[in-house]
Order: C-alpha cells, then structure tokens, then sequence
C-alpha cells in the first residue's frame, strides 16, 4: 500500500492545533478572522430595478424579444440582485407601462433563470394576460399557479385579489379563470370557495 505524506505548513499547523488545542473560543476572534460580507445596499438594488424597468420600458419588447437577454452576464447579475418585491414591482408597473415587457419580463425570470415569481407577479401578469385577451394562455398560467400553490390555497388568492387587484380592468375575468383552474386541477373545495366570493 502507497502512503502519501505531504509535507505543508497547512498541514503542520493542523496536526500541531489538534495535538494542542486551544484552551478557549472566542466569537469574537471568529467574526474578526471571517467577517460577514456586506449586504447590499438599497441604492444599489434600487439602481437594479431601475435599469431593468428602463430597459424594458426603452425598448418597448414585443413576443420574444427578451430572449436576448438569455446570456448577457451583466443582465444576469442585475436580476440576482433583486428580491421578490423587487420583482413585483417591476412587474406591476411594467403591467399598466407596456404589458408585453411585463410578460416578457416575468417569464424570462421564470423559464431562463429559474426564479418562482410571487402570487403576486403571477396575479400581475393574469391580469395583463386578461386584459389582452389571451384566454388560453391565461387558463394555463392559472392552472400553473394553482397547482404550485396547492390545495387550500383558494382563500389567500381571493384575499391578494380583492385587496390589491379590485381596481384592476379585467378582474373579473381573472376571478372566472381562476375558478376554471380549480376545476381543472380537481381543487373541487378552492374552486367553490372562489365561486362565494
């Protein structure tokens, strides 16, 4: 049998610490050996949103265009430093801005980098779908969102869309659909619970 011995400082001072440990720890010499990395900042995040809102905006995105911005580095890091409200603000002001930039933005994030959107990103984009009229994308984007949400989940999707898309022009329509997602899902409870409301 071949035995390697390596012959390291590394290696010396981990046999020689094990051989004689330390009488104490202390957390503090630990957080100054290793400092925790700063958060980011808000300004920082807050430039993030506004450069992906402007660039969807600017460049008015029809049916695939944001498939360009598939493999851009610098996209991609922007993205990655949003959280999920950053997210369904750029979603909600990109709906009532250019609802196609919306759709497109929401699923890129969702098919390319594999981001879960909020409930309420997807009620955003139900409403922009609704609003364009695309009943069978709606049905499926719908039917996506409740079987990911599961069973039970009736009740707080009816409290998202009555307290923060009452106003919205195609909210009925959303509410119509949704029932047929239950349906479809076999949700027989959820899809009678949104049927009362």
């Amino acid at each position: 049998m071949l035995r390697l011995t390596l012959k390291s400082p590394l290696k010396s001072r981990l046999l020689s610490s094990l051989r004689h440990p330390k009488p104490s720890f202390s957390t503090a010499n630990l957080a100054v050996d290793h400092p925790e990395p700063p958060p980011p900042t808000t300004t920082t995040t807050r430039a993030a949103v506004s450069r992906i809102f402007n660039f969807f905006l600017q460049n008015h995105c029809t049916k695939g265009s944001a498939k360009l911005l598939r493999g851009d580095p610098c996209f991609k890091i922007l993205i990655f430093e949003l959280n999920s409200s950053e997210i369904e603000d750029i979603v909600e002001k990109l709906s009532f801005e250019n609802s196609e930039s919306a759709l497109e933005f929401f699923f890129l994030l969702r098919s390319d980098y594999g981001f879960n959107p909020s409930r309420v990103s997807h009620i955003a984009v139900a409403h922009v779908l609704a609003k364009k009229q695309r009943f069978r994308a709606l049905k499926i984007h719908l039917q996506h969102l409740v079987q990911q949400e599961g069973f039970g989940s009736a009740h707080s999707i009816c409290e998202l869309l009555l307290i923060r898309f009452q106003k919205w022009d195609s909210n009925h329509v959303v509410w119509d659909v949704l029932v047929s997602a239950y349906s479809h899902c076999q949700m027989v409870d959820d899809a009678l619970f949104v049927l009362q409301r």
